[in-house]
């Protein structure tokens, strides 16, 4: 009996080995099948990364450029303000002068009166005192008459 148990573990035995080993040469012709298709992931992974780092190049490209246009535009405005602003203060100094030259015509204006009045008031009072002093001298010299006719010749 325990030959024939032998022979049957044998035959079982036998049976398993040929079953194992097909089945590892399914698995090697399945393992070389799933290596082909891993590189081929691979190759359709490393595709889809080196076009993905394409796009992501132009982007940044695209936002560079969009970047360097908006700082083109503000940095226009900004000098468009700075010559509005030169324009807007020129303008202030221009009428600051102006106005200060006026100022400055209308004060000398007023010196040329005030000299002209005080030369006037200088002569009009030259000419007054210059006038009571020859009243002062005729009254006296009338005076001295008077008293020169009134004094009696002694002779």
């Amino acid at each position: 009996w325990h030959r024939f148990h032998e022979k049957i573990m044998d035959a079982v035995k036998s049976q398993l080995f040929q079953q194992g080993e097909t089945i590892a040469k399914e698995m090697g012709k399945n393992m070389g099948d799933w290596q082909s298709i891993a590189g081929q992931a691979k190759s359709i992974w490393e595709k889809e990364l080196d076009n993905t780092q394409h796009r992501l190049n132009i982007l940044a490209q695209d936002y560079k450029a969009a970047l360097g246009s908006s700082f083109a535009v503000e940095l226009h405005e900004l000098r468009k303000h700075a010559a509005e602003q030169q324009r807007f203060f020129q303008n202030e100094l221009g009428e600051m002068q102006r106005l200060q030259q006026e100022e400055e015509e209308l004060q000398a204006g007023q010196l040329r009166r005030m000299r002209l009045t005080l030369v006037k008031w200088r002569h009009d009072y030259l000419k007054d005192a210059r006038r009571k002093a020859e009243e002062a001298a005729q009254h006296r010299w009338a005076g001295l008459k008077a008293s020169v006719a009134n004094e009696p010749l002694s002779g």
